[in-house]
């Protein structure tokens, strides 16, 4: 179990504690006991400093230690943030796809139709917006499938040899003269 450093959620490491004890004893005073193991640096510093008696059960530690830690818990976000999430510029597909789904998985009560809207509002891709436009996707699995063909296209693009002569057309003679002498 890894150790919480006052970090992160404090809730996880709540529940992953309770978890882990509870496969083990069902004893409260026990599970106070082992709850600090799970601690290190500011987080263990706070637990030392609690006043000897103040605990009376590990809810009451759990309460304690997450009104201390709240900081750390994530804000409940519903499907509605999504449609802030865009693709940046010069962010691959790829990237916002990474991004977006990121963030989706903050959201324990997605909207499915929401969330393939929130997508294509957000994208910049001409190839992605253009398939969406011309027949929508009804659910973000097959918005994901028509995206990562996409995203293979972007890929195979941009390490081929064709998509390099392209890019050299704009550059000047003098940029591609230099570009030849640090070859040599």
């Amino acid at each position: 179990m890894a150790a919480y450093d006052s970090t992160g959620n404090p809730r996880e490491d709540v529940l992953n504690c309770k978890m882990f004890m509870e496969l083990q004893t069902h004893s409260d005073a026990l599970m106070c006991k082992v709850f600090p193991t799970t601690l290190t640096g500011p987080a263990w510093a706070w637990f030392n400093s609690l006043d000897a008696g103040s605990i009376k059960s590990f809810l009451d530690l759990a309460s304690v230690f997450i009104s201390r830690f709240i900081r750390g818990v994530p804000a409940k976000r519903k499907t509605s943030y999504l449609e802030i999430v865009r693709q940046r510029r010069n962010e691959s597909l790829r990237e916002y796809v990474a991004r977006f789904n990121s963030e989706a998985l903050q959201i324990l009560e997605l909207d499915e139709a929401r969330v393939v809207e929130a997508m294509q509002k957000g994208t910049t891709s001409p190839k992605s917006f253009g398939s969406l436009c011309r027949k929508t996707a009804t659910t973000l699995a097959e918005l994901m499938k028509r995206d990562e063909k996409y995203i293979r296209q972007d890929d195979a693009l941009t390490t081929s040899r064709f998509a390099r002569e392209i890019g050299d057309r704009g550059k000047t003679v003098e940029d591609k003269r230099s570009k030849r002498q640090e070859r040599r």
